[in-house]
C-alpha cells in the first residue's frame, strides 16, 4: 500500500513539472532598455504556443499512465470485492422479485374482492 501510495505521489508531483519546462524551451533575456521591449514580447509570444503545446503534451501522457496505475490498483484491490457484493445483491433481488410477484397477485385479488363488496354495500343500500 505505501508503495503504491508513493508511486501515485510520484506521477502526481512530475505532472506539475512541466510548468517549469518554459525555462528549459529558449533564451529569453529580459529588456533593459525601452526599446527592446517589443522584441522582447515578440519573442515570449512566439515561445508561448510552443511551450503550453510541450506543456500540455506531457502533463496528458502522465495523467494517462496515472490513469492507468490507478484504475490497475482499483481492479486488483477493490473490484473483486465490490463484485462479489453485487453478485449477493443481484440473488436476493431474484429471489425478492418472485416473492414481490406472487404478494403482489395476491393483493390484487384481494382488492378486487373488497372493492366488489363495496360496491354490493353501496348499490344495496339504495
Amino acid at each position: 500500500m505505501k508503495k503504491n501510495f508513493l508511486c501515485l505521489l510520484t506521477i502526481f508531483c512530475l505532472t506539475t513539472f512541466p510548468i517549469f519546462s518554459f525555462a528549459q524551451g529558449g533564451e529569453i533575456q529580459l529588456p533593459e532598455k525601452p526599446e527592446e521591449i517589443k522584441s522582447f514580447l515578440t519573442k515570449f509570444f512566439e515561445l508561448l504556443p510552443r511551450f503550453l503545446k510541450e506543456s500540455w503534451q506531457e502533463t496528458l501522457t502522465l495523467w494517462k499512465k496515472l490513469y492507468q496505475k490507478v484504475k490497475e490498483i482499483w481492479d486488483s484491490l477493490f473490484w473483486n470485492k465490490i463484485k462479489g457484493v453485487f453478485v449477493f445483491f443481484e440473488k436476493e433481488i431474484q429471489k425478492r422479485r418472485l416473492i414481490f410477484k406472487e404478494e403482489f397477485q395476491k393483493e390484487l385479488q384481494e382488492l378486487k374482492n373488497e372493492f366488489k363488496k363495496y360496491l354490493k354495500k353501496i348499490f344495496l343500500k339504495r
